[in-house]
């Protein structure tokens, strides 16, 4: 198994697997590494180990050197053209009237490559503007057209819980996220809870996600009929974070809340298309329909 390291080239993103070229690593230090853009300044994330073959992404490639402060000014220069050369970039794309936003640009270390990111609602042609900005750069360009969640990565923001958001200041990986987690977190009666700044589902739906499965499989489910010291009564809500349920009991029809321990399950809920449970309201096929298309 080869030696490798994790070398990240961005503050938020993910790391690569490098082989360590016989250097003596440690993480946070910045090194050179030799990608398919050139060379380009990076920081050790994972410290250097044996990695096995099927982790790997071939070709495998290497840590040049460790970085200099000459390597650290030439980056800084970089990225000052860089964004000299993005604002020449737009007012090129103005004149010829592409329908794209131009977000970043960003140097290779060698100033091999040059690569820009944008966004765009169709397909965009850019054929001319690549020519004219080779011809200014001296260097290989392209053009990346990204999504709304890597738009929100690279603007930044203040998500709604008051701090920056997750995807630019720590979220290395988008992991998947559904509908079906804000229904099992009871957020499906309020949407805007749960849509982020992007656009989309909020990427902290994932956090929170394995603890309400797992509630949601401790707890009685809604419909179920329960025998309580107050009675017996069915449960018309779940609250997974409490580890409670709300029970209407059949005698009164008085309702409580109460806590795992202090109910017993007579009759678990037969009914499969309650659309009460985790969040439905009386419309729910229809609610998740429109919301779906919407994010």
């Amino acid at each position: 198994m080869p030696t490798c390291a994790g070398v990240a080239f961005k503050r938020v993103s993910r790391s690569y697997w490098f082989t360590t070229g016989g250097l003596q690593l440690r993480e946070q230090q910045m090194v050179v590494a030799h990608t398919q853009r050139g060379l380009e300044l990076g920081t050790v994330r994972v410290a250097p180990r044996e990695v096995p073959s099927d982790e790997l992404q071939a070709p495998l490639r290497s840590i040049t050197r460790l970085a200099t402060d000459d390597d650290q000014r030439e980056d800084a220069r970089n990225r000052e053209n860089a964004l000299t050369l993005l604002e020449d970039c737009r007012e090129l794309a103005s004149k010829y009237s592409l329908q794209m936003r131009l977000l970043h640009a960003e140097f290779s270390l060698d100033r091999s490559h040059l690569t820009f990111y944008f966004a765009a609602e169709t397909r965009v042609d850019f054929r001319d503007l690549v020519r004219q900005m080779a011809a200014r750069a001296g260097a290989s360009v392209l053009f990346y057209q990204i999504g709304a969640r890597d738009q929100a990565r690279i603007i930044g923001g203040v998500g709604t819980c008051g701090r920056a958001l997750c995807c630019s200041s720590f979220l290395t990986d988008f992991e998947s996220v559904s509908v079906r987690m804000a229904k099992e977190q009871s957020l499906f009666q309020n949407p805007v809870r749960f849509a982020g700044v992007c656009g989309k589902l909020m990427c902290c739906l994932r956090y929170e996600q394995d603890s309400y499965t797992e509630g949601h499989d401790r707890l009685p489910a809604l419909g179920s009929i329960i025998s309580s010291s107050l009675g017996e009564g069915v449960v018309i809500d779940v609250n997974v974070p409490n580890g409670g349920v709300t029970v209407q009991f059949s005698e009164t029809g008085t309702t409580s809340t109460l806590q795992l321990s202090e109910i017993e399950v007579l009759r678990g809920s037969s009914c499969n298309s309650c659309k009460r449970q985790r969040g439905f309201g009386a419309n729910a096929e229809t609610d998740q329909l429109n919301i779906e298309e919407s994010l």
